[in-house]
């Protein structure tokens, strides 16, 4: 297994950055090592409801496959030049949906790609060809993730112990999978060390998942001033880095968050506002999910729901939490372990500086994981058995994700709208008390 950067510098003391892996190694995750795509047997099929482009070289391939009488109709009405502004190598045209099922014109019955079926994966667009993978370049070393917006690639992440370990691959698991970003090279050792200790935060499972996303919020905000701005400062990021992982430092955080944080109001507000902006941006069938989630709470008295806008009540945290407290003592072990699992993803995919502000970054991680927390716990079908709690989980999960990874300018609403309601590091750790 890959040993994060930072475990070998304070192992060696030499820059981890440069000497923890050769040059051009892939470290993937375990999940994306073994993910294989369903197909037909997917519940919800990713050649659906998407804006899909089509990169210029595969667009000519397609054109010069599909040039006979019966094919040139379909091709003419599904794939369609991109305006010569936003018109590039990599997105040269896009697909144009279905009017009625909103499917790819080539999808068949059975949720399989025709093209795929007539030509192989040759002929496939670079997008449809590496969905879900997502590949991350940090100096000379290439990071193979996956997009938990596809169900099997989330519960390939999230149900086991061991999905997200790190492991050394050869290039050819990558496959024709374009780096999706790639940090500048003087912040890769900041990236390095930041991230290798976050990982380490959360391998100590002594103490409870709260506690340790909290220990991440805390590192974050502590590092901002060496790993952003003209402050940057690699030796003071590292001797911080060093004494967090203290256990001295460990209990004295975990004591200031398990007593020192309560709840004001603010992250219920900041969690229902999220609710409520998701409604209005996921798809029809998952916004009635979310709907009878919040029908649920009014009839309680607890949350009150308008055609665009979502209200909660005094009554709404005590009934949230008595729901939580329902979950069934013998899953709480497999609960704490899928929601570490994805925080664990969240950190090694979503590079900071991809973010406005580190700050930025931590409010996503904090706000996203109560989002979770809050529509998986609210269900009380889900929290008595394994099967029910993993099927509810993977629907969240993919389905936000859908909305979130997909839709930049929804993200970016999100954060600035919470930004304001969420100032500071308080604010936020009140999130992970959901």
């Amino acid at each position: 297994m890959w040993t994060p950067p930072p475990a070998r510098r304070r192992a060696d003391r030499t820059p981890c950055y440069r000497t923890a892996v050769g040059r051009r190694t892939l470290v993937a995750t375990r999940y994306m090592q073994r993910f294989q795509c369903l197909g037909g047997d997917c519940e919800d099929t990713c050649c659906k409801h998407w804006t899909v482009k089509i990169d210029q070289s595969h667009y000519v391939k397609l054109k010069r496959a599909l040039k006979g009488p019966e094919d040139r109709p379909l091709f003419e009405r599904t794939f369609v030049l991109r305006d010569p502004p936003d018109r590039t190598p990599d997105a040269f045209a896009r697909i144009i949906m279905d009017p009625e099922t909103d499917h790819c014109p080539y999808l068949s019955p059975t949720k399989m790609c025709g093209l795929h079926m007539r030509f192989g994966e040759a002929l496939l667009a670079d997008v449809c060809a590496v969905y879900p993978r997502y590949l991350s370049q940090i100096g000379e070393r290439y990071e193979l993730t996956g997009s938990t917006s596809c169900p099997e690639a989330a519960r390939g992440a999230l149900l086991h112990a061991d999905g997200l370990e790190l492991v050394e691959c050869d290039s050819s698991l990558a496959g024709r999978t374009a780096v999706t970003q790639r940090p500048l090279d003087q912040d890769a050792p900041f990236i390095d060390e930041l991230r290798g200790t976050i990982l380490m935060l959360l391998d100590r499972t002594a103490y409870p998942l709260a506690s340790r996303v909290y220990f991440i919020l805390y590192l974050v905000h502590e590092a901002t001033p060496f790993i952003w701005g003209d402050t940057r400062d690699f030796e003071r990021l590292s001797t911080l880095t060093e004494s967090m992982l203290t256990p001295q430092s460990l209990d004295a955080l975990h004591v200031q968050f398990s007593r020192g944080t309560q709840h004001t109001g603010r992250g219920w507000l900041a969690l229902i506002h999220q609710i409520a902006r998701l409604r209005r941006s996921v798809r029809e069938t998952f916004r009635l999910e979310m709907d009878r989630v919040v029908d649920s709470y009014t009839q309680e008295g607890a949350l009150v729901r308008g055609d665009e806008t979502v209200r909660m009540t005094e009554l709404f945290p005590t009934a949230y939490l008595r729901r939580r407290a329902s979950l069934a003592p013998a899953l709480a072990d497999h609960a704490e372990m899928v929601m570490r699992n994805w925080v664990k993803l969240f950190c090694l995919r979503e590079l900071y500086p991809r973010r406005s502000t580190p700050r930025i970054w931590a409010l996503e991680l904090a706000l996203r994981l109560a989002t979770h927390r809050f529509l998986l716990f609210s269900d009380p079908a889900a929290l008595t058995e394994r099967a029910a709690f993993d099927r509810r989980l993977i629907t969240v999960v993919y389905q936000i994700a859908r909305v979130v990874d997909h839709n930049e300018t929804v993200l970016t609403e999100l954060l600035e709208d919470m930004s304001a309601q969420l100032p500071g590091l308080d604010a936020m750790a009140e999130l992970l008390l959901i």
